[in-house]
C-alpha cells in the first residue's frame, strides 16, 4: 500500500519540470535601473570624465531561444522615439515674436548573443554569456522664428560588445524572473549636420566599459 501511495507523487514530481528540456521560444521584457560607462581618451589611454557618463532608466525586449541542453540564443531588439514640440511667444517693445521648436530622439539597437546555462536548483538557472551588437542614435532639432529656421542634427553609430552573467527563477512552468549583469565595451563616432547640410565628424572614437544591470520577466513558448 506504501509504494502505491508513493508512485503518484513520483509521478507528478517528473511532470514538474520547469526548465526548458526541449526547444522552445521564450519572450520577456526587462527593466534597467541605470547604466555606467567609463569613457577613455583615445591617445593616452587614461580614463576621462568627458567620457564617462551615467544613464537613465531603460526599457527593452528580447527573443531567446533554448536548444533543451545548456546552450541558448538572444536576440534584442530596441526601437525608440520621442519627440517635443513647443511654442513660444516673445515681446520686445512693439514687436511679437512667436518661436516654434521642435527636437526628436531616436534610439535603434540590434544585439544577438548566446547564453551558457549550468545545472543551477530545480528552479534556478544561472548562466554566462556574450553579445554584439549595433546601436544607432539620431537627434534632431528644428527652431523657427518669423519666417527664419535653424535645424540640426546629431548620429552617433557604434556597437558595443558584452559579457553577461544571471540567473533565471521559474515560478511556474513557462514563467520566470531573472536579473543580469552586462560588462562591455562600447565604441561609437558622432556625425553632426547643420542647417546648411554641412557635414561635421567629432573626429574621435569613445570606447569605454560599460556596467548594466537588468531586472527580467519572461514566459516560454
Amino acid at each position: 500500500m506504501a509504494i502505491l501511495a508513493i508512485i503518484p507523487f513520483m509521478a507528478y514530481a517528473q511532470q514538474k519540470k520547469f526548465k526548458p528540456d526541449t526547444l522552445k521560444v521564450a519572450t520577456e521584457v526587462f527593466f534597467s535601473p541605470m547604466s555606467f560607462s567609463i569613457g577613455y581618451d583615445n591617445l593616452t589611454g587614461d580614463p576621462t570624465i568627458d567620457g564617462s557618463s551615467i544613464s537613465i532608466p531603460s526599457y527593452g525586449a528580447k527573443v531567446r531561444v533554448f536548444t533543451g541542453g545548456h546552450w541558448a540564443f538572444r536576440m534584442q531588439l530596441g526601437l525608440n522615439s520621442d519627440i517635443y514640440n513647443d511654442v513660444s511667444q516673445t515681446t520686445s517693445g512693439s514687436s511679437t515674436y512667436k518661436t516654434r521648436s521642435s527636437e526628436s530622439y531616436t534610439t535603434f539597437s540590434l544585439v544577438p548573443g548566446f547564453e551558457y546555462h549550468f545545472k543551477g536548483t530545480e528552479r534556478v538557472s544561472p548562466y554566462v554569456g556574450a553579445e554584439v551588437g549595433l546601436l544607432l542614435n539620431a537627434n534632431n532639432t528644428a527652431m523657427k522664428t518669423d519666417g527664419q529656421s535653424d535645424s540640426d542634427s546629431e548620429v552617433n553609430a557604434g556597437f558595443v560588445l558584452n559579457a553577461v552573467t544571471g540567473f533565471d527563477v521559474y515560478l511556474c512552468k513557462g514563467l520566470y524572473l531573472g536579473a543580469e549583469l552586462g560588462f562591455g565595451i562600447t565604441s561609437s563616432r558622432v556625425s553632426s549636420y547643420d542647417s546648411g547640410n554641412t557635414k561635421n565628424h567629432s573626429g574621435l572614437t569613445s570606447v569605454g566599459f560599460t556596467v548594466t544591470p537588468a531586472i527580467r520577466v519572461g514566459w516560454l513558448f
